[in-house]
């Protein structure tokens, strides 16, 4: 009798563990002087496994997870963030120039290559403070 109650008690343990499916926010949003932009990588299969380090102005920065959002408040400026896979053309990067209270979205994205995947930027939008 002891071993099924155990049996059900670990069978309940494991498929009722909670789970977090939505993106992960990883920093507040911009202050005075600051402008914020958001990386995202959806959660796909394909490319999954390539990880996908963003340098902001050549120092290592930021790791963004298949399935996830970054939120980096940045100072008013241009700001140049770069990634780099070791792939043949796996190095990319996207120049900002910040703006105080606006907003700059940006997609992760994985390309097929050789012998590994390509991270890749893709500017989606811009928008401005709210009049």
């Amino acid at each position: 009798m002891k071993s099924k109650s155990l049996r059900f008690a670990l069978i309940l343990a494991v498929f009722c563990i909670p789970t977090f499916d939505g993106p992960v926010a990883l920093a507040q949003d911009a202050g005075r002087g600051e402008g914020l932009v958001v990386f995202t990588r959806d959660d796909k299969f394909a490319g999954k496994a390539i990880r996908f380090n963003i340098n902001i102005n050549g120092a290592p920065s930021l790791q963004l997870l298949a399935g996830s959002t970054i939120r980096q408040p940045m100072p008013v400026g241009t700001h140049t963030f770069s990634v780099y896979t070791p792939s043949l053309d796996g190095q990319d990067f996207i120049t900002i120039d910040v703006r105080e209270g606006w907003t700059y979205e940006v997609e992760g994205y994985v390309q097929m290559g050789w012998p590994a995947g390509r991270a890749k930027f893709r500017f989606v939008s811009e928008s401005g403070p709210a009049p």
